[in-house]
């Protein structure tokens, strides 16, 4: 594994240990602000896994230039279960980043304990195979 690739593995690990965290707190009364943060910090897990993702595919040889096609490659060599929900967390990322209502913040926040579960355990995949 590359020091390139290594690095950005342990920052996604503390990224999504930080979203975790963040889901965790959900068990108090849920604000704007609250969903706001959990939303920034899923953006932010989501950008780190999609460029973790490029660097071990160019670990091995795989040359990809976008969270789609790298979802799509790594999808092919089997690092990632379910095409459609992680092109459906790509969608949704790509919808927080300008969400202007407040009913699809929170529609995108229910889902975003099931976008750490897969995650979490594709990471683990991942580290596996490097």
């Amino acid at each position: 594994m590359y020091e390139k690739t290594s690095q950005s593995i342990n920052k996604l690990d503390r990224a999504l240990a930080r979203l975790k965290e963040a889901i965790d707190g959900c068990k108090h009364e849920i604000d704007d602000l609250y969903i706001d943060g959990t939303l920034q910090r899923f953006e932010f897990c989501f950008e780190l896994f999609w460029k973790t993702l490029r660097y071990a595919l160019l670990d091995n040889g795989v040359d990809v230039e976008s969270p789609r096609e790298a979802l799509r490659k790594a999808f092919a060599i089997h690092w990632i279960q379910n095409e459609k929900l992680w092109v459906r967390m790509l969608q949704d990322r790509n919808r927080a980043r300008h969400i202007y209502e407040e009913e699809t913040a929170r529609e995108i926040f229910g889902r975003i304990p099931g976008y750490y579960e897969l995650m979490m355990n594709t990471l683990i995949v991942i580290q596996k195979m490097m």
